[in-house]
């Protein structure tokens, strides 16, 4: 994974549980149909450890901040990146190797994915947001005009997964929810609904244990087609995709996790080819939908 410009690193003091990281885009070769259920045992998800995926530089600035805090911009341009590990500061490392015992990463499937072609534009994060007006009704989108709330769950391709919180270990590692049916939120990133910001929803592609992930289907993704973040409040917030990328894991744009300019959700997931000898994908997949708002 990337590292985050210097600015985005925490200051002395500052918690790192409320930060997550950062990924990108291409296609996995899975199917796109429903994906299957699954119910592991109690015994194997006891097993599961978050799997410490080192966070972009950017990033570690926002640790225990929230979206609407002032953001701060280092003199004379953008941060360099740092990099902490040869190879995990790198990269958005959403795969790992098979828990056996205690503790290890996720291994995830060994077939190599089928290259995907861009689509769409990316929605820029750098103008100002453009909010809509109109009254708020049952079962309508969310309105801009409310608060912002946390996301409780991913709609997509008629498949819902939980969504739960994210940030860094102590030593500044991006811990991806296990198992890949439910997805991570990055908690300093904009709240779902809110009127500004990214929204940024991360998640494995799979795993040997657990099988497919939610976020596996990304690669077959069509622009116009919707995806959905129910409030914690129950209100839901449709988006529509607009956009799917693929990135190497050094190449993840600083700007996909902007918590500033208009409202729009990011979908990351790993894809690429995967490598045996790491264990894990080469690349990421980033899905970019903005939100459709009530002009009723």
């Amino acid at each position: 994974m990337p590292d985050l410009p210097a600015a985005a690193r925490p200051e002395s003091g500052a918690s790192s549980s409320d930060a997550l990281p950062g990924a990108a885009l291409q296609a996995c070769a899975l199917p796109g149909a429903a994906l299957p259920a699954y119910a592991p045992p109690a015994s194997a998800l006891a097993a599961y450890a978050l799997p410490a995926v080192a966070l972009p530089a950017a990033l570690r600035a926002f640790e225990g901040t929230r979206p609407d805090a002032p953001a701060t911009t280092p003199s004379g341009g953008g941060p360099a990146p740092r990099r902490r590990r040869p190879r995990a500061s790198t990269a958005l490392l959403l795969a790992g190797a098979v828990l056996l015992g205690t503790a290890a990463a996720l291994w995830f499937g060994r077939e190599p994915a089928v290259d995907a072609a861009p689509v769409g534009d990316v929605p820029t994060a750098a103008a100002p947001a453009r909010v809509e007006t109109g009254d708020l009704r049952p079962g309508a989108p969310l309105d801009l005009r409310l608060p912002g709330t946390v996301p409780a769950r991913l709609e997509l391709r008629g498949v819902a997964a939980p969504v739960v919180p994210v940030g860094t270990g102590p030593d500044g590692a991006l811990l991806v929810p296990d198992p890949p049916q439910t997805v991570g939120w990055w908690a300093p990133g904009a709240l779902a609904g809110s009127g500004t910001g990214t929204v940024v929803v991360v998640g494995h592609v799979d795993s040997r244990l657990a099988g497919i992930g939610v976020l596996a289907v990304l690669p077959q993704l069509t622009v116009g087609e919707p995806v959905v973040l129910q409030a914690a409040d129950g209100r839901p917030v449709e988006y529509r995709v607009v956009a799917r990328r693929e990135f190497g894991k050094a190449a993840l744009p600083a700007d996909t996790f902007a918590r500033t300019g208009p409202p729009r959700l990011v979908l990351i997931t790993c894809g690429g080819r995967f490598d045996p000898r790491t264990r894990s994908y080469e690349d990421n997949i980033v899905v970019y939908a903005e939100p459709v708002h009530d002009r009723r």
